[in-house]
């Protein structure tokens, strides 16, 4: 699933002249050059917040017209994992390039149609050469991502995502369903940069909570 995040970002209204761009895409505000993301295993006592151990990380690199030049993915123990880097043409996300250093795989994602002329609505991939998954979008009228679905090159379904949103155009929840289960995850943001950019967000999945932090760099 982590190789479609730098596709699949929620979207916002786009205020930026010259159209949408990644930043836009992961819902930012300001310049940004860096984005890593991490989510622990957490605790909350009364008001306080205890983490544990690290379950996922994820960076994200800008260039200075706010367009995704990669996306890393780290293990539990820190150790990258996954290299995604998106390919563009005329401005416009083509797709992406995402290889496995575990698996030692590499999976290669084809957007067919756009919407708004930046984000992927629909899109194919192939697998060490490959066809490996079809996924589509669903927008809601505020351009914003509400339904990601997947499916195995045979057309059986792989996951449905579908997400709902605060005003400010940050997750509300969300909803995966596989072949075998559903999980629920509802966020709450409770720290802020001052830009507005939220640092600091509880996750609740399916009853389990863990504690996002973001770490956010500016040009």
């Amino acid at each position: 699933m982590v190789i479609l995040l730098s596709l699949v970002s929620c979207a916002q209204d786009n205020s930026r002249k010259g159209g949408f761009n990644s930043w836009d895409a992961q819902n930012l505000l300001g310049e940004v050059r860096q984005l890593t993301m991490t989510t622990f295993a957490a605790e909350v006592v009364g008001l306080q917040r205890h983490t544990s151990n690290t379950l996922s990380s994820v960076t994200f690199k800008f260039d200075k017209k706010g367009f995704e030049e990669v996306m890393e993915c780290y293990d539990q123990d820190g150790k990258l994992a996954i290299v995604s880097t998106p390919q563009y043409r005329n401005g416009v996300v083509s797709g992406t390039i995402s290889k496995d250093l575990t698996g030692k795989t590499t999976e290669i994602w084809t957007i067919t149609k756009t919407h708004d002329n930046f984000f992927a609505e629909e899109m194919h991939s192939t697998k060490d050469g490959k066809p490996y998954q079809k996924a589509v979008n669903s927008f809601d009228d505020k351009g914003r991502i509400s339904k990601i679905e997947v499916r195995d090159a045979d057309g059986s379904l792989s996951m449905r995502i579908e997400r709902d949103y605060y005003d400010s155009g940050d997750m509300k929840s969300e909803r995966i369903t596989y072949p075998d289960r559903t999980t629920l995850s509802k966020f709450t943001y409770v720290n802020h940069d001052k830009l507005g950019n939220w640092t600091e967000r509880l996750d609740d999945v399916d009853g389990n909570i863990q504690l996002t932090k973001r770490a956010i760099a500016y040009y």
